[in-house]
């Protein structure tokens, strides 16, 4: 019996489909459902009037579970908004990042890195924040990421952030690493 799960454990690995969908840890998708509105309140950005928080999540089709799981821990945990800004979410797939225009914040799901090039464009042109899960992606399309060690410390791409003129509560920049290519 033991050999016959091992099997059918190794199938699904091989196939792909388990593993993918297993990639989103619960616990971190807490933690960024917690972390990410907060993200949004401690930024000013000059082109979005902020009556309201909104976060578009960007995902591939296998992750549109992942993005609704995460939708649904933020309004478990602001289920009447954060302070006085109700917060609302789109979801759009990397290939229509259009969707994005009128946001406070894109969310990017993992991705392959050709689908990064044109998120990055948009989010500049538009001067939208963009936060990321995986950390990795701070050093090619991210504002905001998170370390997730001992201590969760905030990752900052500060050449992204004032390339597109999004100022930082004093607070955040303390508590945070920042990245720079200039200082990589």
């Amino acid at each position: 019996m033991l050999s016959f799960l091992r099997c059918i454990l190794l199938f699904s690995l091989l196939m792909g489909a388990p593993v993918r969908a297993s990639y989103y840890d619960e616990d971190i998708l807490d933690i960024y459902a917690k972390i990410l509105p907060r993200f949004v309140l401690m930024t000013k950005q000059e082109n979005i009037e902020q009556k309201k928080i909104t976060i578009c999540l960007v995902h591939e089709k296998l992750d549109r579970t992942n993005a609704k799981a995460f939708v649904k821990k933020v309004n478990n945990i602001y289920p009447d908004g954060i302070k006085k800004y109700p917060i609302e979410f789109n979801y759009t797939f990397y290939s229509h990042i259009q969707g994005c225009e009128n946001t406070n914040l894109i969310f990017l799901f993992s991705t392959r890195g050709e689908n990064l090039e044109e998120v990055v464009e948009f989010a500049k042109k538009k001067k939208i924040l963009t936060a990321s899960y995986d950390e990795e992606m701070i050093k090619y399309a991210a504002d905001f990421s998170l370390f997730l060690g001992r201590k969760i410390v905030p990752y900052i791409n500060m050449d992204s952030i004032m390339e597109k003129e999004i100022k930082l509560n004093n607070v955040l920049l303390q508590i945070s690493k920042i990245y720079s290519k200039r200082h990589d």
